[in-house]
C-alpha cells in the first residue's frame, strides 16, 4: 500500500475507509461480539498513523482519565491523539443490520457527557468524531453525522474526506477533463468543510465561562448536504476506476 499525501484529517479517514473496503473483508473472526472488528481496527490505525497516544481497551476516561459531567462512566472504543488533535472512534459491527440512527447519537452524548466537564482543557484543541460501521446508513444517520459534524465512515458511500482526497489525485493526474475534475475537486472541499469539524466548532466557551452553541445546520440545508454528498460518491464512481483499495 503508497504513502498517502494529505492532512492528518484525510489520511486517517482514507485509513479507515481501506480498513472497511480492504482489510476487514480478510480478517480472522472471533468468537467476541463484535468478532474482533475493535480489535483488528486498533492494530491496523496504529500501525497506519504515528498517534502521540492512543487509549487501552475499554478505557473509561476518554484516554485521558478524564470524569463526566454526570459522574457516570463511558467506554469509547479508540482515543487517539496526533497532531495537536483528539480524535474519538465508535465502531459497530452489526454484519446484516442497517445502521441506526441512536447509535450515532448514543456516541455522541458519551462525548458530549466528557467535553463539557471538561471543556476548559478541551476546547483549546480539536476533537474529533469518527463513526466507523459495517453497516449502511440512510439518509437520517448521515443527516445527524452531518449536524454535528461526525466523520461517518462505511465501506458504500465514500466519506467526504475520502472524495476529497480521491478528486484531489483526479484533478493532479487528470487532462482532457482537468477543469471538471477541479470544479468537483473545489466542491468536495467545501463539502468536507461544511460536514466535518472538530467539536470546539459547534461546543465553545466565553470569557466570562459560559458555554454556547456556536453552530446549527438548517433542517433543509443539512437535506442538500446530504444530497450533494451522495451526486459527488456517483460522479467519482463515473471519472476512474477506484477499486475496493486506496491505489
Amino acid at each position: 500500500m503508497t504513502e498517502i499525501q494529505c492532512s492528518t484529517d484525510e489520511e486517517i479517514s482514507v485509513r479507515c475507509y481501506e480498513f472497511l473496503r480492504q482489510v476487514w473483508p480478510h480478517s480472522p473472526r472471533t468468537a467476541d461480539t463484535d468478532k474482533g472488528f475493535e480489535r483488528t481496527f486498533r492494530r491496523w490505525i496504529a500501525r497506519k498513523i504515528s498517534f502521540e497516544a492512543l487509549s487501552e481497551p475499554h478505557n473509561l476516561g476518554l484516554g485521558l482519565s478524564y470524569a463526566s459531567l454526570s459522574g457516570t462512566d463511558h467506554e469509547l472504543d479508540v482515543v487517539g491523539r496526533v497532531a495537536g488533535q483528539l480524535y474519538i472512534f465508535e465502531l459497530k459491527n452489526y454484519p446484516g443490520s442497517a445502521m441506526q440512527k441512536d447509535w450515532v447519537f448514543v456516541f455522541f452524548h458519551k462525548v458530549f457527557d466528557y467535553y463539557i466537564k471538561n471543556i476548559h482543557i478541551l476546547h483549546e484543541y480539536p476533537v474529533n468524531l469518527v463513526f466507523l460501521t459495517t453497516s449502511e446508513p440512510d439518509a437520517a444517520s448521515r443527516q445527524v453525522c452531518f449536524t454535528w459534524g461526525i466523520n461517518l465512515i462505511t465501506p458504500g458511500i465514500i466519506p467526504p474526506p475520502v472524495l476529497q482526497y480521491y478528486f484531489r489525485r483526479l484533478a493532479e493526474s487528470s487532462t482532457a477533463e482537468g477543469n471538471k475534475v477541479e470544479t468537483l475537486y473545489q466542491q468536495c472541499v467545501e463539502l468536507n468543510l461544511s460536514v466535518i469539524f472538530p467539536l470546539s466548532r459547534v461546543l465553545s466557551i466565553s470569557p466570562d465561562g459560559r458555554i454556547m452553541i456556536q453552530r446549527a445546520f438548517i433542517d433543509k440545508a443539512v437535506k442538500r448536504l446530504v444530497e450533494q454528498h451522495t451526486k459527488l460518491d456517483g460522479l467519482v464512481r463515473q471519472l476512474t476506476s477506484i477499486k475496493s483499495h486506496v491505489k
